[in-house]
């Protein structure tokens, strides 16, 4: 099974230009998915985003990704943004900068304000949502 995510790098320029270069030279991701592409259309002035698919044995690490920037390039101060809106829905935060604070959601308004907000591929939350609605009529019926 394909997994689509996006991830974003959010920092100035020169630190974008850094972590391209890991990213497209050094493949730091690429044992992670099963490809890499550059969004251009959401590119802005502090914020590179890619889309990322993976199969089913391999997941993006936003830590082990961090962990590896830090082994090439020590005290790089940037933001990741990991949005996966697949099959499994979550947005992952690390903070560099100290810009946001890190962490880790799962609810699916949050999930869309972030992506809309920082140029994240969104794929919907509408498959989310029917499963909660049906949940609740099959607890309804029991009453």
């Amino acid at each position: 099974m394909e997994l689509r995510s996006s991830i974003a790098f959010i920092g100035d320029e020169e630190t974008l230009n850094v972590i391209d270069v890991l990213l497209n030279d050094d493949g730091i991701m690429d044992d992670m998915v099963s490809s890499i592409d550059y969004i251009p259309e959401l590119e802005t002035n502090d914020t590179n985003v890619w889309r990322c698919d993976c199969n089913g044995s391999s997941w993006v690490n936003i830590y082990e990704i961090q962990s590896r920037i830090e082994d090439k390039v020590p005290k790089l101060k940037y933001d990741i943004i990991y949005a996966s809106t697949d099959s499994q829905t979550y947005i992952d935060v690390i903070s560099l900068t100290g810009n946001f604070d890190s962490y880790l959601d799962t609810d699916p308004d949050k999930l869309q304000e972030m992506c809309d907000t920082y140029g994240l591929e969104f794929y919907g939350n509408e498959d989310v949502e029917d499963i909660d609605d049906e949940d609740e009529d099959e607890e309804d019926s029991y009453y």
